[in-house]
């Protein structure tokens, strides 16, 4: 099972990196093949994946944020590539929406077909695997901006979802 991690400073302006990297240190166990996450600061917004612990921690240290949704991996559905790797990134109107997931999505394949219909590329395919969590992010997605009445994924989840303003970078929900 993945492991999911959000953080934010809610005291003062402190990067939030080294309490990311004690959380994933206690929960290690929950995936270690595929890592991601985004970050946000006053100044930027930063997403990075990698298939290795070495290359995601090497990032947290050279970047700091007051704010971050980290995600690591234990694939059971899709390989361990970085197209799997969360955050999945869905850009709608004025808005970003970064999307991880912990959790198996029952119907993603009928979804992702219902997708396509609507003109839905996912980012996470290949070949023919893809990612489930990406079935539930656009699911969600969907939802959150009025195109579908409710959300249709079937199974077992946990997520955060971001939503971002384009314009600004700044966190809206």
């Amino acid at each position: 099972m993945c492991g999911i991690i959000y953080a934010k400073n809610l005291k003062d302006n402190q990067p939030v990196n080294n309490l990311v990297k004690i959380l994933y240190v206690n929960q290690k166990d929950r995936g270690q093949r595929g890592f991601g996450f985004v970050g946000l600061s006053a100044k930027r917004v930063g997403t990075y994946r990698a298939t290795d612990e070495k290359g995601i921690l090497k990032y947290l240290n050279e970047h700091q944020y007051d704010e971050i949704i980290f995600h690591h991996r234990f694939p059971t559905s899709t390989r361990n590539t970085l197209k799997s790797a969360h955050p999945f990134v869905i850009g709608m109107e004025d808005k970003r929406y970064y999307f991880v997931h912990n959790g198996i999505i029952q119907n993603a394949d009928e979804l992702k077909e219902r997708h396509s219909k609507r003109g839905i590329a996912y980012s996470s395919e290949e070949g023919v695997d893809f990612n489930d969590s990406e079935a539930l992010a656009w699911e969600f997605c969907l939802w959150l901006n009025n195109r579908k009445e409710k959300i249709e994924a079937e199974g077992s989840a946990a997520f955060i979802c971001l939503e971002v303003e384009k314009r600004t970078n700044r966190a809206q929900k």
